[in-house]
């Protein structure tokens, strides 16, 4: 969940032809009980990982109807029993596929307001039963797509106060029933719009502490009943706002173990009752910050099979009780780390 776009590369290592994917974007499926995997695949299109039967499947044959040409974003749709995913087209629009009746559902016509120019961050919002979708447009703005009444709605005009200068991240905060976005705005700050007695609300001025260099990743902060949100600073570390006592609070000096130099990717940890974040370090290797005992432990050991090369993504695995994440290594292939009584590795089953 970034974002710089990686684009499909032939690596000859050790004699080998690899293909590095471009593009990758992780969910957790209740129904397999297992992560899922949506990545861009060699002959451009999308290609989906799943687990049916305890072992890892590939499905690169459904996806036709457009190549990918820019940032992938997955989500799990409670209502189909399904994942459902968003991408940018070559058309250089959103398009969207869906399971309905058992099999996969294309829309690339209920999305042409506004062509992609950046970011998609999908969510799925439980009061409206459905999927819902943010992304930067061709005019620099935030545009949101979202279904009432069984139709995609498009807001395209909600979200003036600033332009759109790199990284988006949705987040679904329970306490307003709502989906709500962080992102880099073109003054370079992080900005924040939510829901509030029923409009879109814009904080533009309570994250001043440092302008964002780099990626955003918000989460849903149970034991705040709030969202959090970490970006890459100026100073290249990581900086985390969370709500303390009904304000903002800001901490950019508990992750100097390792400088960030790409993607970052929160995650809310229930057994922990607080929040973990993985990040690609400045050493090119991943990250992970977590709270075993209260406060922020560093482990920048455990992922060391390989270099990461692009994105990472990661999610809860309610079938581990923990943390899981992908990426895409510098060796060329995808790697996953689950957790089976320890960090477990697999870079062979893609």
């Amino acid at each position: 969940m970034k974002k710089i776009i990686i684009v499909t590369t032939i690596l000859i290592l050790g004699g080998l032809i690899t293909n590095v994917q471009g593009q990758l974007s992780m969910t957790f499926s209740p129904e397999r009980n297992h992560s899922e995997l949506f990545t861009k695949g060699s002959n451009g299109n999308l290609c989906y990982y799943f687990v049916p039967n305890g072992s890892w499947s590939k499905d690169n044959s459904s996806f036709t109807a457009s190549p990918v040409n820019g940032d992938i974003s997955s989500v799990y749709e409670p209502q189909r029993k399904h994942t459902g995913v968003f991408y940018k087209g070559d058309d250089n629009f959103l398009h969207y596929y869906f399971v309905s009746n058992g099999a996969w559902q294309h829309d690339g016509n209920s999305f042409t307001a506004s062509a992609v120019d950046g970011e998609i961050a999908a969510i799925y919002e439980p009061q409206r039963a459905h999927s819902s979708v943010f992304f930067k447009g061709s005019d620099g703005y935030l545009h949101f797509y979202y279904v009432s009444n069984g139709v995609w709605q498009h807001d395209g005009s909600s979200f003036k106060a600033s332009r759109v200068d790199g990284a988006i991240s949705v987040v679904y905060e329970a306490q307003r029933q709502h989906c709500a976005v962080f992102f880099r705005g073109a003054d370079g700050y992080l900005h924040y719009y939510f829901v509030a007695n029923g409009a879109w609300q814009h904080d533009g001025s309570s994250f001043k502490a440092s302008k964002v260099e780099g990626e955003i990743s918000a989460v849903f902060e149970n034991q705040r009943n709030h969202s959090a949100v970490f970006f890459k600073g100026t100073d290249g570390y990581l900086h985390y706002y969370y709500l303390q006592n009904k304000a903002w609070a800001h901490d950019g000096k508990s992750f100097t173990a390792a400088p960030v130099s790409g993607d970052i990717c929160a995650i809310y940890e229930p057994q922990r009752k607080h929040v973990g974040v993985f990040y690609t370090g400045s050493d090119g290797y991943v990250h992970y910050f977590f709270t075993p005992g209260g406060s922020w432990t560093h482990d920048g050991s455990s992922f060391a099979h390989s270099k990461v090369a692009g994105r990472i993504s990661a999610n809860f695995e309610a079938s581990r009780n923990h943390s899981a994440l992908f990426f895409e290594g510098s060796d060329g292939k995808i790697h996953y780390y689950f957790v089976k009584g320890s960090w477990t590795h697999d870079s062979s089953s893609f």
